[in-house]
């Protein structure tokens, strides 16, 4: 099983609080509760497990200090506001 860069990471608190600073301000900035923020570009997942990997890190580092990110699409989205 890979270890996950993000839960390293943790172990350095002013990374960890910084970072899910960063995300509650970018959160607090929108005029609802749901925020877009997308992920790479056309032909970034060359190494597609890698990627969503990390991806699953993320959201796993950030659900675990109360913010809820879910996968989903643009048009799913825009139906949610």
């Amino acid at each position: 099983m890979r270890e996950s860069l993000m839960m390293r990471l943790t172990l350095e608190e002013t990374f960890a609080d910084s970072f899910v600073k960063c995300w509650t301000d970018m959160a607090n900035a929108y005029p609802s509760q749901n925020v877009l923020v997308t992920w790479g570009d056309d032909f970034a997942f060359f190494d597609a497990n890698n990627n969503y990997g990390l991806i699953d890190d993320v959201m796993a580092f950030l659900s675990n200090r109360g913010l809820n990110l879910v996968y989903s699409t643009v048009h799913n989205f825009t139906r949610a506001l």
